[in-house]
């Protein structure tokens, strides 16, 4: 497991991905808007040779070189499927798309699992759903 710093950041474009409102999801966060968060990546293989990348927290441009570091023996070994659970993500911004596709053109298939609605429907519309398997 690699823990990691990060910053709530209001980047245009960015997503709040909470399954509740950005309304809810601040109030009940008590932490101010630029107060350091947490962020989790863990890395695994299952019996079957898929690799397995489980992120929490947030991700944006100040910490997706530390999950690509994290990920990139994974990466470099070519699994042939990378499982990527973001089901625990509550905020991503293009950063994070830009380090998924790029994660896609070097292995076979780059699903991503529990992605939120609003991902979901981001990834489609930037017709990415071609290399970002979306799996609920």
């Amino acid at each position: 497991m690699c823990v990691w710093g990060g910053r709530f950041s209001l980047v245009t474009g960015g997503l709040k991905l909470g399954k509740e409102s950005a309304t809810a999801s601040a109030e009940s966060d008590p932490r101010p808007v630029g107060s350091p968060s947490a962020g989790r990546v863990d890395v695994g293989r299952t019996d079957g040779g898929t690799a397995v990348v489980t992120v929490d927290g947030e991700l944006d441009i100040s910490n997706v070189q530390r999950l690509d570091a994290a990920v990139a023996p994974i990466i470099a070994a070519r699994p042939h499927h990378l499982l990527v659970d973001i089901g625990g993500l509550r905020f991503a911004d293009s950063s994070a798309i830009a380090v998924w596709v790029r994660w896609a053109g070097a292995v076979g298939e780059v699903e991503l699992r529990d992605a939120s609605p609003l991902l979901q429907q981001v990834i489609m519309r930037m017709e990415l759903q071609g290399k970002l398997r979306l799996q609920r």
